[in-house]
């Protein structure tokens, strides 16, 4: 009885072993695959955060170059009608 306790004993932990063993490999893999993850989702976000600021700058700098304009034609039509 006791050596065949023995004998598992022999086969059962090294197999826990290798069980333990790919456990923590196989952890770290998928620690790997969400740290990259992470790293698309963190580009992805930064390219549209850059995407968001031009858009924002492009119609923040139209809305300034038409106030301008604007300003720029009342002059115009205020020195007009000071003439008359």
């Amino acid at each position: 009885m006791r050596q065949t306790i023995k004998n598992q004993l022999k086969i059962i932990l090294p197999a826990l072993l290798n069980v333990a063993l790919f456990g923590i490999v196989g952890f770290w893999f998928i620690l790997n695959d969400v740290q990259q993850e992470i790293n698309v989702m963190h580009h992805r976000l930064v390219l549209v955060g850059f995407v968001v600021f031009a858009v924002v700058l492009l119609v923040s700098g139209y809305i300034v170059f038409q106030s301008i304009m604007f300003e720029k034609e009342r002059n115009q039509m205020e020195q007009k009608l000071e003439k008359l």
